[in-house]
């Protein structure tokens, strides 16, 4: 509101490629361990931390590493958007 601007904007920043993940393998990776929740009784509160630590399991670790890099490059984004922002407040 400071920049006098009274609508927002979607940032949408890609992963990099060498860290991509197809939408079926992440799926499979995802129903695997979904399922093998539901067998073994998890759910509730427990189920969101499960299937991250099993499909990080079932990936070979592909996914928390597509994690990390997504978590870096918008960072990466962020800190540009705030240079920017902050050059058109003059502040």
């Amino acid at each position: 509101r400071e920049l006098g601007l009274d609508s927002s904007i979607l940032f949408v920043n890609p992963i990099d490629e060498e860290y991509a993940i197809s939408w079926p393998e992440l799926e499979n990776l995802t129903a695997q361990a979904k399922s093998e929740a539901d067998g073994n009784g998890i759910d509730g509160k427990a189920i969101t931390p499960y299937l991250l630590k099993r499909i990080g399991e079932l990936s070979g670790g592909r996914t928390l590493a597509a994690n990390q890099a997504l978590v870096a490059a918008n960072a990466r984004v962020a800190a540009k958007i705030a240079v920017a922002l902050a050059g058109l407040s003059g502040s």
